[in-house]
């Protein structure tokens, strides 16, 4: 899913393994190059009367906010279940989510706040605005359970990138920070933000909301604002202590992954169960079934890599080619079920193997027709 073009990767907690390095598999879901390609991979559990949702970074490393996250959540969950309020726990902080239609998503992220232990004292800050050539004024923290910082100078999108790059290894950023480039056009805010752990996005609804907090409290901007990023806005609103902000969600793709821990452990000789289980649910879903066209057809063909050393089908392109099937090589095929596993009617069909081995044995004698009896053409079509 995405929101203005900051995508997530949604995971319900109960598909993932239950013993798996979850950072790194974080890190591999997130690739774009080798992954499926996301911002941010977001796993969420149901826990009573709220939702637990856990946030990890391109990188792997762990995030304690994202309102863009927390809209698609919203989203999700309304439309399988229906319920238009929900109560998401992000690390220990609750944030509020309504669905009011798919292009107004709110969500009350809380309070920001302008003091919190992160955050540096105001000479190191200064020192630090002057080494870029900002204006120390142009600069200030903002903690939304994430550490943002809001810069509204002018610079170009070259300056913005070295800035943001050089602030995760800055020694006053000590576990990285969120940069936001500002500029005020319009009465609307127009924003850029590089993400730690990420770098540049289309959109950061945590971003949005620490920008809009730094123009209120600088008196820029009232109650309510416009945060305008590449591919859309979002409205935000000043509620007492909290700031709320909404807009749209969309999807991307929805899938299914069937998970399964130890498919095949290291060293094994057999297959085990939950591998036909698995090729069973693939076949299944792949097969396209329908009374109006005879019941269908096999769309895709699913394969389970259980790298069994002593178990394999060999296809044979020439037996397509003559309308042989199956255009599995019986010879050099083995299978792993033997036949005290066997159910009786695979019982019954054995025999096929030898038939068909004997009936590719006659087809090569064929080739030397004019030497062959009278009789090897029965053998070869009983």
């Amino acid at each position: 899913m995405h929101g203005l073009g900051n995508d997530f990767v949604i995971v319900n907690g109960c598909h993932m393994p239950k013993s798996s390095d979850i950072h790194s598999f974080a890190k591999e879901i997130s690739d774009r190059e080798l992954g499926v390609g996301c911002d941010q991979f977001i796993i969420y559990r149901q826990d009573s009367d709220k939702i637990n949702m856990t946030i990890y970074n391109q990188d792997g490393s762990g995030a304690k906010a994202c309102g863009n996250a927390s809209r698609c959540l919203t989203r999700l969950l309304f439309d399988h279940t229906g319920a238009k309020n929900i109560k998401l726990d992000v690390d220990g902080r609750i944030v509020s989510g309504k669905y009011i239609d798919k292009n107004t998503i709110k969500v009350d992220m809380g309070p920001p706040s302008f003091e919190s232990s992160w955050m540096p004292d105001s000479t190191d800050l200064c020192s630090l605005a002057e080494r870029y050539m900002i204006e120390p004024k142009e600069m200030i923290c903002v903690d939304v359970a994430n550490p943002h910082l809001v810069i509204s100078s002018k610079l170009s999108k070259k300056d913005m990138g070295m800035i943001g790059n050089d602030f995760q290894k800055c020694e006053l950023f000590p576990d990285g920070v969120n940069v936001n480039f500002a500029r005020i056009e319009d009465n609307k805010i127009n924003l850029t933000v590089w993400e730690r752990g990420t770098g540049f996005t289309y959109a950061c609804g945590s971003g949005a909301i620490a920008t809009f907090a730094a123009a209120n409290k600088l008196s820029f901007f009232g109650d309510e604002a416009e945060i305008v990023f590449k591919l859309g806005s979002l409205k935000m609103q000043k509620q007492n202590d909290s700031v709320l902000m909404s807009g749209p969600a969309s999807y991307v793709f929805t899938g299914e992954e069937i998970i399964k821990d130890n498919l095949l452990k290291s060293g094994s000789d057999a297959y085990p169960s939950n591998v036909f289980y698995l090729y069973s649910r693939l076949l299944k879903r792949a097969a396209k079934l329908s009374n109006e066209k005879a019941d269908g057809s096999l769309k895709a063909l699913p394969v389970v890599d259980a790298r069994a050393a002593d178990s394999g089908f060999f296809f044979e392109r020439e037996l397509f080619h003559k309308d042989l099937v199956p255009t599995v090589n019986l010879g050099i095929s083995v299978r792993r079920v033997g036949s005290a596993a066997q159910i009786k009617v695979i019982e019954k069909v054995g025999s096929m193997k030898l038939k068909h081995a004997l009936f590719r044995e006659m087809g090569a004698f064929a080739q030397f027709k004019p030497d062959l009896n009278t009789s090897t053409p029965l053998i070869r079509h009983d």
